[in-house]
């Protein structure tokens, strides 16, 4: 499934109008960890992964606390249910598993 790059404040409020589960990415292009991690998030079907640039989409970014790159944010029904800070990929991939509702195991 392909990342959607977000625009406008605009289609990243009409994203949750029309999907349950969105996965989204707050990155900036020059940031290295972001571009590391990216490839977490094309695993589920059931999920809508975005991926908004906080140079070029700042209002999205501002509107929902994102103070650092790469911040990951999970949505259900429009909803913020869950979110990341920093290139943790176990971390990350563990989010988007809830999110996608397959049960996280980790062996300790």
């Amino acid at each position: 499934m392909d990342v959607i790059e977000i625009t406008s404040p605009e289609q990243f409020e009409e994203i949750f109008r029309t999907n349950d589960k969105v996965a989204t990415h707050f990155t900036a292009t020059w940031r290295g960890p972001s571009r590391l991690i990216s490839p977490v998030f094309e695993q589920y079907q059931n999920i809508v992964f975005v991926s908004v640039d906080v140079d070029k989409v700042a209002p999205v970014a501002q509107k929902y606390g994102c103070r650092t790159t790469p911040t990951f944010m999970m949505f259900k029904n429009g909803n913020k249910s869950d979110d990341l800070m920093g290139p943790n990929k176990a971390g990350l991939e563990d989010k988007v598993k809830m999110l996608a509702g397959v049960t996280v195991t980790r062996k300790t």
